[in-house]
């Protein structure tokens, strides 16, 4: 993912009628409004002349100093073209309300989560924590969690200069809000040091891909086992067909790259650039993809233990965190160039043999990883960057696609509903600003396939939320008597058979039919077969059931 200035600034936002009696962030000559005017005092101010012009209105970037650039984002500000500024407190003005005052770790790899401890927050405003130093990174992170004194995001990635390779470096953070009351941002701290991405050595693509296949194969796995599930609802069942459809997309376009390096695909548009995908991007994603796997093998457990974590081949629980081992596993495949099925199923299935608190905290770094792409679609201002979009959209949809499969497996995965609760608070929790962010930001600047594939990313998370009570399963068992006469006496023996017939309401459109009958052919027939016991099986020449079939019609679907 690459990372770009001017694109990529994020701070208060400003209303153009907030009246000041001074100087006020990007309105340098106190007029109440942001004119190019303000821009020209700020250049006069960066190059030297002898104008007044206070640090908090004039550094509009938050990098502590009066430069071009400022006055650049000063002009664009007044225009319209940029949507975000930010500035901090400085002697002339009032001092923020939220006041930053440490951030843990001090060195974190990319995708691995830091928190901001702070005090003065608004716990219902929505909360960022943006990421700059003075090489050109500036890069604003949706939170992933936030309490009364924290905020939590990912760790994003450092570019070099020239938005080529990731570099290890040192940035500066700070917190910022944005709620009813209005927006807010905290001072600066410096001295968090990010390590460099890691790399692969098969071609672009080539994780990004198997990645795909992972998240596919659990949609598939899931399609069977929600239903007659807590999770089961016409909704939820929907919302996995759509996010399968995106995924086997996605995945068709990327095997196309893998094979062929020169070829592209298109994404849509996000406000006035075109989308388009090659190998590139392709290479970019696949390194967060690394990363991210690597800050869950390297993450704590959730009681400060060491212990291994995930469901593996032989059965057992471990204690501690949540798929740490699994995902060691899978980014020691992908990043030495052999993935394989066993590590990537395991992958994929160890958020169902986790305790709760514990897969809580591995599915916050796989949000945050998603946050990381919100971070350019969203907040990036305009005009946007456009070598950053392609890389950001595909990370977006990839990893907020399969983050939903992996929250919803891991729900379906506990044994108590308690568990289950404490599961689906903790994928709301961290989809919650993720969500407002995509639906306020992101898909209103959206056209075309982009806008439908980051739509149906999101449905999974909407379901968490907003979720359809429980299909009606009505089982009726009918006594079934049949009278025999046998030749030697008038009794006749009575023999009983137990016939049950299930039937579901379906509320929305979906198809009935048998595999003989046809009525599926021009639709994906998922099975979602049941005998007579209500299991799951693959039973032949019994029903299934393939959603928005206009062949059909709506009613009642009877299987068994």
């Amino acid at each position: 993912m690459i990372i770009a200035t001017a694109g990529l600034v994020l701070a208060l936002t400003l209303s153009a009628d907030w009246a000041h009696a001074d100087p006020s962030c990007g309105d340098a000559d106190a007029s109440q409004t942001i004119r190019a005017t303000d821009a020209l005092v700020v250049l006069k101010s960066a190059v030297g002349k002898p104008i007044e012009c206070p640090l908090c209105a004039c550094d509009v970037n938050g990098d502590g100093g009066k430069t071009t650039t400022d006055a650049l984002l000063v002009l664009k500000r007044s225009v319209g073209a940029v949507e975000f500024l930010t500035c901090f407190a400085g002697q002339e003005c009032e001092t923020p309300e939220i006041l930053l005052d440490d951030f843990q770790p001090v060195a974190a790899s990319p995708c691995e989560l830091v928190t901001a401890n702070v005090n003065g927050l608004d716990a219902a405003a929505d909360h960022f924590i943006r990421f700059f130093n003075d090489q050109g990174l500036s890069l604003v992170v949706p939170a992933v969690g936030a309490t009364a004194n924290t905020v939590t995001a990912a760790t994003p990635p450092i570019q070099d200069g020239g938005g080529g390779a990731a570099v290890a470096g040192t940035v500066n953070l700070h917190v910022l809000e944005e709620g009813d009351s209005g927006t807010g941002a905290s001072n600066a701290l410096a001295g968090l040091d990010i390590e460099a991405l890691p790399d692969g050595v098969n071609p672009a693509g080539t994780v990004t891909l198997d990645f795909l296949e992972g998240a596919i194969e659990l949609c598939l796995e899931l399609q069977q086992t929600v239903v007659g599930s807590a999770m089961d609802s016409e909704g939820m069942r929907q919302a996995i067909a759509d996010t399968l459809a995106v995924l086997e997309g996605l995945q068709y376009e990327t095997n196309e790259v893998v094979n062929d390096s020169q070829y592209t695909f298109p994404l849509g548009s996000i406000g006035d650039e075109e989308i388009v995908v090659g190998a590139g991007d392709l290479a970019q994603v696949d390194r967060v993809i690394l990363a991210m796997l690597l800050a869950q093998a390297n993450q704590p457990d959730p009681g400060g233990g060491s212990a291994g974590g995930g469901m593996h081949a032989g059965g057992a629980r471990e204690a501690g965190a949540c798929a740490r081992a699994d995902a060691n596993d899978y980014f020691d495949d992908l990043k030495n160039g052999r993935p394989t099925d066993s590590s990537r199923t395991s992958y994929f299935g160890a958020g169902a043999g986790c305790a709760a608190d514990a897969f809580n905290t591995a599915y916050a770094i796989v949000g945050g990883a998603a946050a990381l792409g919100i971070g350019v679609l969203a907040l990036g201002g305009a005009p946007v960057i456009a070598l950053a979009l392609p890389a950001a959209a595909v990370l977006y949809v990839n990893i907020a696609g399969a983050g939903g499969l992996i929250g919803l497996g891991g729900a379906l995965g506990q044994t108590t509903e308690e568990a289950r609760d404490l599961v689906e608070a903790g994928v709301n929790q961290v989809e919650s600003t993720l969500r407002s962010m995509v639906a306020g930001k992101v898909l209103p600047k959206t056209v075309g396939t982009l806008h439908s594939m980051i739509q149906g990313a999101e449905k999974i998370h909407d379901e968490f939320a907003e979720g359809e009570p429980p299909t009606t399963v009505t089982t009726t068992t009918t006594l079934v008597t049949t009278t025999t006469t046998h030749p030697t006496t008038t009794i006749a023996p009575v023999t009983t058979t137990i016939v049950t017939t299930t039937t579901l309401q379906q509320e929305d459109c979906w198809c009935c039919c048998a595999w003989w009958d046809g009525c599926c052919t021009e639709f994906t027939c998922r099975e979602f077969a049941t005998d007579q016991s209500g299991a799951i099986g693959d039973l032949g020449n019994c029903f299934y059931y393939a959603p928005w079939s206009n062949v059909c019609g709506t009613g009642w679907c009877e299987s068994g």
